[in-house]
């Protein structure tokens, strides 16, 4: 398939007995849950102000400059943003994933410009590189529910690998029983 194609591809929720399993569907569906309910909370909060009551206090002056409005404005449009990220996030997860990363980067700099915020740009940091790892996991999963008993997805160019495995490979050099998805050492 076309890598293009398939990053806009939606990717269905692991059958319960995949779940029980397979850990990278375990890993994936937690990880994504949390990718679908922080930014949805977040931009819903930019509404309701209910964790945070000054929301453009985190906004730097250089995006407030090239957006329109004042900074609350700013902030109901990050909002919007956000949500909309979160539902991305929930049926497409190969973009989304990479839109949650890059909207991180977005916010990371803007603390870093206005300044006193390093333990939340360390916080930011660490999502951003966990959402990069959402969307790799995301590429070894079916991209139908009703492929759960192939359990094998089409990686890069053609090649064929397990769901859990890069392009077949088990970690550490271990063997992969490719029936059960278990990995022995």
């Amino acid at each position: 398939m076309n890598n293009v194609v398939d990053l806009f591809r939606p990717i269905p929720f692991p059958s319960r007995d995949r779940l029980r399993n397979d850990a990278s569907a375990q890993a994936f569906t937690l990880l994504r849950i949390g990718f679908v309910l922080v930014p949805l909370l977040m931009g819903i909060d930019k509404f309701a102000k209910v964790l945070q009551n000054d929301w453009p206090m985190y906004l730097a002056g250089a995006y407030n400059d090239i957006i329109p409005g004042t900074a609350q404005t700013a902030m109901y449009i990050i909002g919007g943003v956000e949500i909309v990220a979160a539902l991305i996030v929930l049926v497409i997860p190969r973009f989304g994933s990479l839109l949650v990363a890059g909207w991180l980067g977005g916010i990371v700099a803007s603390l870093i410009i206005v300044g006193g915020y390093g333990d939340i740009v360390l916080r930011d940091l660490a999502l951003l590189v966990v959402a990069l790892a959402v969307s790799r996991l995301a590429w070894v999963q079916p991209t139908r529910s009703n492929n759960d008993d192939d359990h094998t997805k089409h990686v890069g160019g053609g090649a064929t690998a397990p769901l859990g495995s890069v392009a077949g490979q088990a970690p550490n050099g271990a063997d992969r029983d490719h029936a059960t998805h278990r990995v022995t050492v």
